[in-house]
């Protein structure tokens, strides 16, 4: 799967959600990047509101067991949130460098 070209709609987690059914479901769907993530106790609260980071790849304990857990649910949807997360390190990488 390929991360959406606007890095802005990439949660911490590293879902894309232009590509999640929960997103893209009509009825009782998600509101997306950053309203629908304040609700997840999983990871935004953890990487967001406790640490203050902007994704999990940048906490000192990446990939923690919480993470590692996360992902692997969302591997059946089409997932890969390790690689995402690799793929939003390189590109806040890149960017930074300009």
């Amino acid at each position: 799967m390929n991360l959406t070209n606007n890095i802005d709609s990439i949660p911490p987690c590293g879902i894309d959600c232009t590509q999640c059914p929960k997103y893209l479901r009509e009825k009782n769907s998600c509101s997306g990047y950053p309203e629908g993530c304040r609700k997840c106790k999983t990871l935004y609260v953890c990487c967001v509101e406790k640490r203050g980071h902007e994704y999990c790849f940048q906490c000192s304990s990446y990939p923690c067991a919480r993470f590692t857990k996360f992902a692997k649910s969302w591997e059946k949807l089409g997932q890969d949130l390790f690689s995402n997360q690799q793929k939003m390190k390189n590109h806040l990488k890149h960017n930074s460098s300009k």
